[in-house]
């Protein structure tokens, strides 16, 4: 039997990363007493995580939204943050076909200094791994949840936890899950979701680039694919392996049909192929690329959960939405859900313990327009160009005659930074 604890906690959070790492700071945070809480992850360390290798880049690369960012600040992560491996975007070029034809959306347009900030996950993770050391008070646990009951009447979960060779039970108020898409808590929890696969793969790598990139973010949309380049900043690793370029860094996100991905993810020759089809999509923009990481690829789909919270626990992240990444917008999504949730606890009633179902309640009616919105947008805009699509033939010649509408590119940029 497992080692019962008697002591019921406030949180509990199942999942380390940067969602559920956000979570546990951001209720650290909260006025009045502190919440009691506790951080269960397989790999759950207190403290920070290792620095990033000075001449190489987590190929898990984000673009930052201001808005994520500035309540990140609020909550002191802002001064942890090495900004010598981020790289705000300024502009964004977005086309459907051959350059220079598109649209180009600019910060400046609306009176802002950038659209958002590519940082490596690695890099958030350990200023919020830092930040949770000043000050916050949480009970690290090095396992995984295997098990947990509801007990309604007293206003309580219990889960089973697996730790290194021992077991044990923990009480608390409210459970999140923050366990990522495959979340064993919302499968324990029995919360309904639907995962529709796009038979679609996005590979990443990170490349050397001859152009300076200027602060801009590049996006082509193909009848079958979307190819994106984040602007990375210059680092040691671009500059030793591409002596000839500019010293400057993109990082490629390329989502494609998955039996495609396979093949050039193979092998040596398969990543050759792939080098020459970019070479042929990037040339136009004046780009030439040499590849400085390695290549990998992760499955797209898109996964809906109705109603993320059940009783006393709570979805966040991965866990609670899955989206095509085209606009970037995964973890932005992920976060503005805790920051949902922030809110709901802190206006709670005084009578209201943090689990109160009530106050899950408030923060998931905050959240849910914001995912089924982002959810439609994505789905729709990641098969716009398709041929079989009726509107597929002239979605094009739309897209790039919205470059010559100031108005419109204004609002699609104020939509951006919302």
């Amino acid at each position: 039997m497992p080692n019962a604890s008697s002591e019921t906690l406030d949180v509990v959070i199942a999942g380390g990363g940067v969602a559920g790492l956000a979570a546990a700071l951001a209720i650290t945070r909260l006025p009045g007493k502190p919440l009691s809480i506790a951080l269960i992850d397989p790999a759950a360390l207190p403290g920070a995580a290792a620095s990033p290798a000075p001449s190489t880049w987590d190929l898990r690369v984000y673009a930052m939204a201001p808005k994520v960012l500035a309540w990140l600040a609020e909550l002191g992560v802002a001064p942890l943050l090495d900004t010598s491996r981020t790289q705000p975007i300024a502009e964004m070029h977005v086309a459907a076909g051959a350059p220079p034809k598109g649209l180009l959306l600019s910060a400046y347009e609306v009176g802002q200094t950038e659209l958002a900030v590519v940082m490596e996950e690695a890099l958030l993770a350990r200023a919020l791994r830092t930040a949770l050391q000043v000050g916050a008070k949480v009970r690290w646990i090095r396992g995984s949840v295997s098990a947990l009951t509801q007990a309604e009447d007293e206003g309580v979960v219990e889960i089973h936890v697996d730790t290194d060779g021992a077991a044990q039970t923990l009480r608390t108020r409210l459970l999140l899950g923050a366990d990522g898409k495959h979340s064993r808590v919302r499968d324990l929890a029995g919360i309904p979701f639907t995962r529709t696969p796009y038979g679609q793969t996005g590979v990443v790598a990170h490349f050397g680039s001859s152009r300076p990139h200027h602060a801009g973010a590049w996006q082509w949309f193909g009848a079958d694919d979307v190819l994106a380049l984040l602007p990375l900043p210059a680092s040691a690793d671009v500059r030793s392996a591409a002596q000839a370029h500019s010293g400057q860094a993109v990082s490629m996100v390329w989502s494609m049909p998955a039996e495609q991905a396979e093949r050039w993810l193979a092998d040596e020759a398969g990543h050759a192929a792939l080098e020459a089809a970019l070479a042929g999509r990037v040339r136009p923009a004046g780009f030439e690329l040499t590849r400085v990481s390695a290549l990998a690829g992760f499955e797209l789909a898109l996964a809906k959960v109705p109603q993320p919270a059940k009783g006393r626990v709570l979805l966040i992240g991965d866990a609670a939405h899955g989206v095509h990444p085209l606009a970037g917008q995964g973890l932005n999504l992920g976060l503005h859900g805790v920051m949902a949730l922030h809110q709901a606890l802190a206006e709670r009633e005084s009578f209201r313990d943090c689990g109160d179902p009530r106050v899950l309640a408030r923060a998931v009616r905050a959240h849910a327009e914001r995912v089924a919105g982002m959810q439609l947008l994505t789905d729709q805009l990641a098969t716009l160009f398709h041929p079989t699509r009726p509107w597929g033939r002239w979605a094009a010649g739309a897209m790039n005659l919205l470059g010559y509408s100031h108005v419109l590119k204004s609002r699609l940029v104020r939509a951006a930074l919302a």
